[in-house]
């Protein structure tokens, strides 16, 4: 294997005045002559209705030349989701040019990165799995290890990044028996392009209510906390009166508390898979597996498919393995140690020159 040394490089282009506020990077990676890699970070955002059009439009084109020069200039190219603003860019670029390129997200499970040659979530090569596919993978023990201490790593982190051991308690009001509807962010790339029924996480939350009614099951939404202070859910909230939404509570103990998990495609679902509840997604989602997820497709609705038990527990075992000991690399975002970069050097060097 190639050593790849590493920089940091800071496109002033880019990263200065309006630029930067209508397209910081999250994460973009390139890598450049003579091996060497440059990460460009920062965060990707949506502008907002207060920009002007043309100005948005002439700085997203400033931008976008400035990457098909440095990506002209690389050997290969990584880029972060892959799906808006300069990393959309990047992408086009090096498909245009025809280089090498993986592309980078946040893991199905917690404290770990997605590295893919086709893409991420529903794009990537997971998604092309098949029951039989996983059954036939001949894993290794450490596969399995890394699936029994995934729960360990989502215990949430306290103040000083450490594990915490007093999550927030759940209400005591919650009832006895609920469905747990996980949101998720209100411009979250997932369901914009991978929701085909909902094109808004509001419009699957007031679906999931009309159908738990139904079947007689009440619903506690989790709230992502990404969305706190972004946006007013006021509305949505007294629409649904007999729906609990929650903002600040531990999502373990919710899952371990509730019946059935339903979601467009969050990943907190491999969360609920891990701990053997039904998991139903009303989107495209990596891990819809016959026996590990219930897609919900139309004519089909949820009220019919949540009375039905579907989980596979020996496939449920090996598709965890799989994840969280081969396909997924380990990497604490808040916290990552050096094992944690020299993992993702060594997997981005491995898919990247083989």
């Amino acid at each position: 294997m190639r050593e790849v040394g590493c920089e940091l490089l800071d496109f002033q282009g880019i990263r200065r005045g309006p630029i930067l506020r209508m397209a910081r990077l999250r994460s973009l990676l390139l890598l450049g002559r003579e091996t060497r890699t440059f990460l460009l970070a920062g965060e990707t955002r949506e502008f907002g209705k207060k920009a002007f059009p043309r100005e948005r439009s002439r700085i997203a084109w400033a931008a976008a030349d400035i990457v098909f020069r440095k990506v002209a200039e690389a050997d290969a190219v990584a880029v972060w989701n892959g799906s808006r603003d300069i990393a959309l860019a990047a992408a086009r670029a090096a498909r245009s040019l025809g280089k090498p390129m993986v592309f980078v997200e946040n893991g199905f499970l917690p404290g770990t990165v997605q590295m893919d040659l086709k893409g991420v979530n529903f794009e990537s090569s997971i998604a092309d799995l098949t029951p039989d596919a996983v059954r036939a993978m001949s894993l290794p023990p450490s596969a399995f290890q890394a699936a029994k201490e995934i729960a360990y790593r989502q215990r949430p982190l306290g103040r000083d990044n450490g594990l915490s051991d007093t999550p927030d308690p759940l209400p005591k009001d919650l009832p006895s028996e609920f469905v747990l509807f996980a949101a998720q962010v209100h411009d979250d790339s997932q369901i914009g392009r991978f929701s085909p029924e909902f094109r808004t996480i509001d419009a699957a939350i007031r679906y999931a209510a009309r159908e738990c009614a139904a079947a007689g099951l009440p619903m506690v939404v989790k709230e992502h906390p990404s969305d706190h202070g972004r946006v007013d859910l006021g509305p949505l909230k007294a629409s649904l009166p007999k729906v609990r939404f929650l903002d600040k509570a531990d999502n373990t103990a919710l899952i371990e508390r509730c019946r059935a998990f339903v979601t467009v495609n969050s990943s907190m679902g491999l969360q609920a898979v891990d701990a053997g509840k039904p998991v139903f997604t009303l989107g495209d989602a990596a891990y819809n597996l016959p026996g590990i997820a219930h897609r919900v497709r139309p004519p089909e609705r949820l009220r019919e498919a949540l009375p039905v038990p579907f989980v596979d527990e020996a496939l449920r075992r090996q598709y965890l393995a799989y994840l969280a000991g081969v396909a997924l690399v380990p990497f604490r975002s808040r916290m990552p140690t050096d094992e944690d970069l020299r993992g993702v050097m060594r997997r981005m060097v491995e898919l990247l020159c083989g």
